[in-house]
């Protein structure tokens, strides 16, 4: 599973996730963390039990340029019609655009 360092950390958030979840994500698929700006994911693994425990099963990217582009991000821009270019790839913004055009179809 692909995702930001914030997604990681909300792990510890009370009510959020349940810990059979984590621990299934963790085991059986591993995590590949894309570093966000403001987080420490070495130092949340080595913190948190379950994410020490499968480590091996966990990949922090560490780019030269830090990307703060979630997709949260890309789902809000995409719902209030702003442009998603440079912030991902034309293939994905055509997709988008596509599901938008069924969705307003189904309304």
């Amino acid at each position: 599973m692909v995702c930001g360092a914030d997604l990681l950390e909300s792990f510890t958030v009370p009510g959020l996730w349940d810990w059979d979840d984590i621990e299934k994500i963790l085991r059986n698929h591993g995590l590949l963390i894309a570093r966000r700006s403001g987080s420490d994911p070495d130092r949340f693994l080595f913190k948190h039990e379950l994410c020490y425990k499968y480590r091996n099963n966990i990949t922090i990217i560490y780019d030269p340029i830090n990307n703060d582009v979630s997709s949260t991000v890309i789902r809000t821009l995409a719902s209030r019609n702003c442009s998603l270019r440079y912030l991902t790839t034309d293939s994905v913004c055509e997709y988008i655009k596509r599901k938008q055009a069924v969705l307003k179809m189904l309304v």
